[in-house]
């Protein structure tokens, strides 16, 4: 191709407040396209199956309970903030529903397609790519399939929801129109997680505080308090994690996100400093992030609610138990261990390698780019080819994380763009990591939405690098690739959505109060319908061994007091199980439901529970009534019942 270099430059017309809006309505509606494709497969999938260990129920317990006038943490026993239980005030009120299975699988939806929805508009707004904002929609949404077809109604699929939101913030200070807006939801919103989640509220915390440190003007009271955040991020992961250290994989844990948060802050020191932040932004952030904590425990005032009770219940009795003890924990399955360790130092070094001032500039860009290609590859492998975390590779944001910072370095042609919403995706991408300790379940998925936004914004740098390196891509052709991408997406949610409607119609309905949307195994099914048949039969209260919370929600029994979660046998006190037989006892027509599974899948230490105050009892004065499956109905031993073959 003949040089350009002396090439008369091209007048770009200036586009018309028409065009702009044209432009604009155009991605509105093609987003709106993408939710309402995504909207199919969605509502299949989450009506289809029942998770065994039931949080779902757990959580429906409390907020049924917070609805029909009790107190949080005086009178409900919950681990999780207010904010969570003001959102299920404000959906139910608005919408006039009760607490159902099928009413809470259906507003589930709601944070579902909306975290894919903003995790698009942040890549569109940074790479003004409609067709990968379109691929991060895809791949945001399938990544939370499993997510939100586990746990509906959980606190998390509100974190989700608003930590990708805020990030969203994050570019709206970037656009002058919205800056103040957006440094009042950047405050708000951070405070929101933290009265949602303790710990996703801390990881968000020293990551905005990093970023907004990293782009303020340059102080001795700012270089004090970005070192003094910067220590506390590299030290945390150890910290949390201290209990589990011994833990091959943990430790690895530890180490990922350590060197990737080290990794950041080398590029972030190393860079040309750039004072997007303004003292007004700061204080606005503040103040939203102040007045946000404020009114959320005015509120609690107002409703009666102890504050000692709340820190205990949202700090204190989880250190114990959790952090401190470690009695609850799932470590991430790592395939092939410490070889993983040569990839996470890889990352610091290149790191530290790239930030040197000694560089050149195109070839600096040239390596950069190619890194971000290969990053994006690999991410395409493990998450669209489904690679399994369980298999050859660990999960994506072991791979990802280390080399995060890849997203801090824009295209020399956005140079002039803001860089702060890049440096609060990154550094909030990788500490969010962090959510996924000390249980790994369903917060792989959590941690990986971000992750993938930073990947498909690399991979868009790299294509604009291509364009500018090689001029290989005419016009004609970047049109057909990015109709052919969107077509492709469109064609991809079709084809979900007829798989999970297959799927779901194979499936026997649940057929209980409120659940009759719910599909599943029919052999579960008939599990449940027996035990609820039988406890409204000869039961006026029971407790399970664990709790499986839904039951209540389907006989309309009210749990006892303190034993509303499934996992009472780690989080409840003796005083508390105490209170528990004292109820029992005052009721001849009690009993208990027993699964030696569910018992094991909690009881991960593998104690000896047998000597809690309320399994003591049960194992003293009740006995085997009847059994389905894994469950056996436990009733009184002075009771003269039995079941018959046809029960």
């Amino acid at each position: 191709m003949a040089s350009t270099e002396h090439a008369p430059k091209r007048v770009a017309l200036p586009e018309t407040k028409h065009s702009v809006w044209t432009n604009n309505y155009i991605v509105a509606l093609w987003f709106a396209l993408l939710t309402i494709l995504a909207s199919t497969p969605a509502y299949y999938m989450i009506y289809t199956g029942f998770s065994y260990w039931d949080d779902e129920g757990a959580l429906m317990v409390t907020v049924k309970q917070y609805l029909g006038g009790m107190k949080l943490y005086n009178q409900i026993s919950v681990p999780y903030g207010p904010v969570y239980y003001f959102y299920n005030w404000a959906l139910r009120t608005l919408s006039a529903t009760p607490v159902t299975h099928d009413v809470v699988r259906m507003s589930s939806l709601l944070p579902w397609l909306l975290t894919a929805l903003v995790s698009a508009w942040i890549v569109f707004r940074l790479t003004d790519s409609l067709a990968l904002a379109s691929l991060a929609h895809f791949l945001v949404f399938f990544e939370l399939s499993s997510f939100f077809h586990n746990e509906p109604g959980h606190p998390q699929e509100l974190c989700i929801l608003l930590l990708v939101c805020l990030v969203g913030a994050a570019v709206m200070v970037s656009i002058p129109q919205w800056r103040l807006q957006g440094s009042i939801l950047l405050g708000a919103l951070a405070s929101a997680i933290a009265l949602i989640k303790v710990n996703l509220g801390a990881f968000v915390f020293l990551a905005t505080s990093l970023a907004i440190l990293a782009h303020s003007r340059k102080t001795k009271l700012s270089r004090l308090a970005f070192n003094a955040v910067a220590a506390t991020s590299v030290l945390f992961p150890a910290i949390l994690m201290k209990a589990h250290l011994g833990v091959p994989a943990t430790r690895m844990f530890a180490v990922v996100v350590t060197a990737s948060t080290a990794a950041v802050l080398l590029i972030v020191l190393r860079s040309p400093r750039t004072c997007n932040v303004r003292l007004h932004d700061v204080v606005a952030v503040s103040l939203a992030f102040v007045c946000t904590f404020i009114v959320t425990i005015f509120i609690l005032k107002i409703q009666g609610v102890a504050l000692t009770r709340l820190v205990h219940a949202l700090l204190l009795d989880s250190l114990g138990p959790y952090i401190i003890h470690g009695s609850w924990h799932v470590p991430i399955p790592i395939p092939f261990g410490r070889r993983w360790y040569f990839w996470i130092i890889g990352g610091l070094v290149a790191a530290d390698f790239f930030s040197r001032s000694s560089w050149e500039p195109q070839r600096k860009e040239n390596y950069i780019a190619t890194s971000k290609i290969l990053l994006f590859l690999l991410m395409v492998f493990v998450l669209v080819l489904k690679v399994s975390p369980y298999g050859l590779f660990p999960p994506f944001f072991i791979l990802a994380c280390p080399f995060c910072w890849l997203v801090l370095y824009q295209h020399s042609d956005d140079d002039k763009a803001d860089p702060f919403p890049r440096t609060l995706l990154c550094t909030v991408a990788v500490l969010q990591t962090l959510y996924a300790y000390p249980v790994a379940g369903s917060q792989f998925a959590f941690a990986q939405v971000l992750l993938i936004v930073v990947v498909v914004i690399c991979f868009n740098d790299s294509l604009v690098w291509l364009q500018k390196r090689f001029h290989t891509l005419s016009t004609f052709i970047r049109s057909a690739a990015s109709t052919a991408l969107l077509l492709c997406v469109a064609a991809s949610y079709v084809a979900i959505a007829a798989t999970a409607r297959n799927e779901y119609y194979s499936l026997s309905s649940l057929q209980l109060p409120g659940s009759s949307r719910i599909h599943l195994a029919e052999t579960q099914a008939q599990d449940y319908r027996w035990l609820v048949r039988h406890l409204n039969d000869y039961c006026d209260v029971f407790v399970g061994l664990p709790e499986l919370p839904s039951l209540h929600i389907w006989t309309g029994k009210d749990p006892l007091d303190g034993m509303d979660m499934d996992d009472w046998m780690i989080t409840t006190s003796s005083e508390q199980q105490g209170a528990a037989v004292a109820i029992l006892a005052a009721h001849r027509e009690s009993c208990a439901v027993y699964n030696p599974d569910l018992v094991e899948f909690w009881d991960r230490p593998h104690r000896d529970i047998s000597a809690l105050p309320l399994v003591r009892y049960l194992h003293d004065n009740f006995r085997v009534l009847g059994s389905t499956g894994q469950f056996s109905l436990l009733v009184r031993k002075d009771r003269n019942l039995t079941l018959s073959s046809t029960q």
